[in-house]
């Protein structure tokens, strides 16, 4: 099996457009979509287009399912809450409504074998967030790693890396930690792999990031894509806050 794992494209067409041409050029056909195509960015309907036009699965995120879910959309701050209220006016015009059913549509987590694909953590995934410092939880590491047997993969929190639950203890390995960000994955391996973000990395690398699931590795990839012009999209459009520009050329 050779799949490409990614999320939280987040509206940032030119960072999709550019995972999707690497994706290509490496001769991947099958690609997982862990959810958050929409949110943040100043290009959701062309994100949308593009996952369902290329990805076998597509999950649903936080910021898809506030499209039409308010109760959740009134959690954000003020700059989230805006690109929500953006992304509704596009996804409102008559030509775009369909994208409304497609995200409606879509679930939280899939689960194939002993994989698990998931937005947020796997004992939550819609809302969970997991990050690395969370090792140290020992009581909220047993539960995130009670619901799955095996292996499982996420997005959310938009900072890559790895987590491994080996002989009752808990460890976090950023992709930056790993030999030529790659993880080997053993047949008794109980893993929890973030596959980062695309379109709004903070780990303080601005390239795109995804992962490669090729039979027992994990393989982090960053591409670079023309983030000016997304941060000229974003500055653009009424709705979105220039914070979202400028933190992508920082990756943060």
């Amino acid at each position: 099996m050779r799949r490409a794992i990614l999320s939280d494209i987040h509206g940032n067409f030119a960072a999709a457009e550019a995972v999707f041409a690497d994706i290509e050029r490496k001769g991947i056909e099958e690609i997982y979509c862990l959810g958050d195509t929409v949110g943040y960015g100043p290009k959701p309907v062309e994100c949308l287009e593009l996952v369902a036009r290329r990805c076998a699965v597509v999950l649903l995120g936080n910021h898809d399912v506030s499209v039409e879910d308010d109760f959740m959309a009134v959690t954000f701050n003020r700059v989230a809450y805006g690109a929500i209220e953006y992304t509704r006016g596009l996804l409102n015009q008559r030509r775009h409504r369909h994208w409304n059913k497609y995200l409606e549509e879509l679930r939280p987590e899939h689960r194939e074998a002993d994989l698990v694909y998931s937005h947020g953590g796997p004992n939550g995934p819609l809302e969970q967030y997991v990050f690395g410092q969370d090792v140290k939880d020992k009581d909220l590491m047993q539960e995130v790693f009670g619901s799955f047997t095996s292996l499982a993969f996420m997005g959310h929190t938009h900072y890559p890396g790895v987590f491994i639950h080996t002989s009752g203890d808990f460890s976090f390995r950023s992709p930056r930690e790993l030999w030529n960000s790659t993880f080997e994955v053993s047949k008794d391996s109980h893993v929890l792999v973030n596959v980062g973000s695309v379109g709004q990395p903070r780990d303080h690398d601005p390239r795109a990031c995804y992962v490669i699931h090729e039979g027992n590795r994990i393989i982090f990839q960053r591409v670079p894509y023309d983030i000016e012009a997304t941060v000229k999209d974003i500055f653009a459009a009424e709705k979105l806050d220039n914070f979202l520009g400028e933190r992508l050329r920082a990756g943060k």
